[in-house]
């Protein structure tokens, strides 16, 4: 007799199911949502991904719809110039939401002319300080392809819980928008994230940026759609982050 739930072999001198644990299954249909699938029968995700360049490597072959990123560093470490850069490549194609909880937009565009970007008019910058972050919400009509958080501690200061909160709002928005949300945060002294923990249960990949001089890191902590042990290493320059593709690195 089969287990009318999960299909298991159910003996016949037993009323409950030995791989399921319900009881009185035997001899019911089983449902058209049977839970139970063997993973060779199981087919792999088709997953699309939106290339935000060449540190794509470390995301593991660029940015996935409906997840939520989170790169965190310490203060002057590059995050927000990375974040407008991915902005920038992403803005060559198509429209992309920056949420500034730190800085005006005109100060962006400072930083954008002294790296010389090329794509600012597809990019929109949205003060989060005067919107809040449900300003996500308005932002479905606009078709954006990326949006940028830049920064949840700026937004929610040291309120742990209020960042886990507006992180599961930021998730909630990325799927029902289809859009990968990169978001930035800050560590410590130690490079660790206050609540990072906690924020990893709700975001799907988790990231350092550091500062190893001369060089900049962009680590991964966790990544659902990626490599956890690849790194991508940059130069810090006037005009902003330069790549350091893997055989300059060897030879140095």
């Amino acid at each position: 007799m089969k287990c009318g739930r999960c299909g298991g072999d159910l003996p016949r001198d037993k009323l409950k199911c030995v791989l399921c644990n319900y009881w009185n299954t035997g001899g019911a249909v089983l449902p058209s949502n049977n839970p139970v699938t063997f993973i060779s029968d199981a087919v792999p995700l088709d997953t699309q991904r939106i290339s935000s360049g060449p540190w794509d490597e470390v995301f593991g072959g660029g940015l996935v719809p409906t997840t939520v990123f989170l790169i965190a560093g310490e203060p002057g470490a590059g995050k927000s110039t990375l974040a407008l850069t991915i902005a920038d490549r992403i803005g060559l194609l198509a429209k992309v939401g920056y949420l500034a909880s730190e800085e005006t937009a005109s100060q962006i565009a400072d930083r954008a002319n002294r790296m010389k970007l090329r794509n600012m008019s597809r990019v929109a910058h949205i003060d989060i300080r005067k919107t809040g972050i449900t300003v996500i919400e308005s932002l479905q009509s606009h078709d954006m392809r990326l949006l940028i958080v830049d920064s949840l501690h700026g937004l929610v200061g040291k309120d742990l819980d209020m960042a886990v909160v507006h992180a599961e709002y930021l998730k909630t928005m990325a799927e029902k928008m289809n859009v990968p949300i990169l978001v930035i945060d800050h560590v410590n002294k130690q490079n660790e994230v206050a609540g990072l923990k906690r924020l990893q249960h709700v975001v799907d990949a988790s990231f350092l940026f550091l500062i190893k001089k001369p060089f900049r890191v962009l680590a991964p902590l966790k990544n659902r759609f990626g490599p956890a042990n690849v790194d991508v290493q940059f130069d810090m320059t006037e005009h902003g982050l330069v790549y350091i593709p893997k055989m300059k690195k060897d030879e140095t």
